[in-house]
């Protein structure tokens, strides 16, 4: 059975699985650097017998949160843990009086996107494309671009 549990504490004390996990789905050092980046990320974690199988975030450093990084391990995607991910956060969210979220959806050159059929699924609408949005991040997980990333970020929002 799949368990998605917020992280306490900023989840600054994530064992080396939960980063080992974030990171081999979204490029090495990007759980440090989203923690690092972020002074207030609250994280979501889906377990399968105490193994991440999901991770998720959602940053509170703008007027309107944003719905960081969604990462769902390959071997159990398909399973409803990117939706459980998602009504999680927006749960949340809606409970703390949030009216609006934003989240950006990562797309390659190519045009392939992971995450866009999971938010509109979720309610969300495509607003904006952001091109170079990506263009600081180490290890692009989806060109293997450096610090040159090509990836265009769709700027999805979603009222609560």
């Amino acid at each position: 059975m799949i368990e998605i549990i917020k992280l306490e504490n900023g989840g600054h004390d994530a064992d080396k699985s939960v980063r080992a996990f974030v990171d081999r789905a979204l490029g090495d050092g990007y759980f440090d650097s989203m923690r690092a980046n972020k002074k207030h990320l609250l994280e979501w974690i889906a377990f399968q017998n105490k193994y991440p199988v999901g991770w998720a975030a959602i940053s509170l450093d703008e007027d309107v949160p944003v719905l960081q990084s969604i990462a769902v391990h390959e071997d159990y995607r398909g399973l409803g843990i990117g939706d459980g991910l998602v009504k999680v956060r927006v749960d949340f969210l809606t409970e703390q009086g949030y009216r609006f979220v934003r989240a950006h959806a990562w797309t390659t050159p190519s045009g392939a996107c992971n995450s866009c059929r999971l938010l509109e699924r979720n309610k969300f609408y495509c607003t904006d494309t952001w091109s170079d949005y990506y263009s600081g991040v180490r290890n692009c997980p989806h060109c293997g671009a450096g610090n040159q990333c090509k990836c265009l970020a769709q700027v999805y929002c979603r009222s609560l």
